[in-house]
């Protein structure tokens, strides 16, 4: 039962008294969902739904630290 009254503390805390996400990708993360608007309308993505091309885990790929999953893969990456 603490537990629970712990969880909807921090929960009711965090919601009124929480951080607030400022920037569109403050994590610097390469998945699909770090493309929407901070504040997202219906649908989330504003016009067409955008393509993945690659893994959302290309992290130190080719020598690049951070490749998002919309960018294409170009001619001198390897493909896995």
């Amino acid at each position: 039962f603490s537990v629970q009254i712990l969880f909807l503390v921090n929960f009711f805390y965090s919601i009124f008294k929480g951080r607030k996400v400022t920037t569109q990708n403050p994590w610097g993360a390469n998945t699909l969902e770090w493309t929407t608007p901070i504040h997202p309308g219906h649908g989330n993505w504003v016009g067409e739904i955008p393509e993945v091309y690659r893994w959302a885990y290309d992290y130190g790929k080719d020598g690049k630290e951070f490749i998002p999953q919309t960018k294409p893969i170009g001619d001198d990456e390897s493909h896995h």
